[in-house]
């Protein structure tokens, strides 16, 4: 689809996931929602050294994170995790739908369907009768 709507983007691989990087320059930190399927990455950005990372809105593929108490200011993301066990003091689960940006250090949610909004499901049971 996007091949289609801009000629300006020149895919050199077959890979689905080179997309991600043309969405990124396009459309910044927005370009997520851009994105329809089951992903999970990171994108390093080498014009500022900064990185994204992403999951998608189900959590399909597994992605985790990790801290260290020896060097608490990196964080570490692998797809297994397993390789964050030698490593890590701290492991995580990547939340679903949400994004990591290395700029502002923030873990954010970008999927928000309006059902998702927990203010909306009912507190109260619904009685029958």
């Amino acid at each position: 689809m996007l091949k289609e709507e801009d000629s300006d983007c020149q895919f050199v691989t077959n890979s689905d996931c080179e997309v991600i990087i043309h969405l990124y320059r396009m459309f910044g930190m927005e370009f997520v929602h851009h994105l329809d399927g089951i992903f999970s990455f990171v994108l390093f950005d080498n014009n500022d050294g900064s990185y994204v990372v992403a999951r998608d809105a189900i959590g399909v593929t597994t992605l985790y994170y990790g801290y260290n108490k020896e060097r608490p200011e990196t964080l570490y993301f692998a797809s297994e995790m397993k390789c964050l066990n030698d490593l890590c003091d701290t492991i995580n689960s990547f939340p679903p739908g949400y994004i990591y940006d290395s700029k502002r250090k923030t873990f954010e949610q970008w999927y928000q369907p309006n059902w998702y909004n927990e203010s909306l499901v009912p507190v109260q049971p619904v009685d029958y009768d």
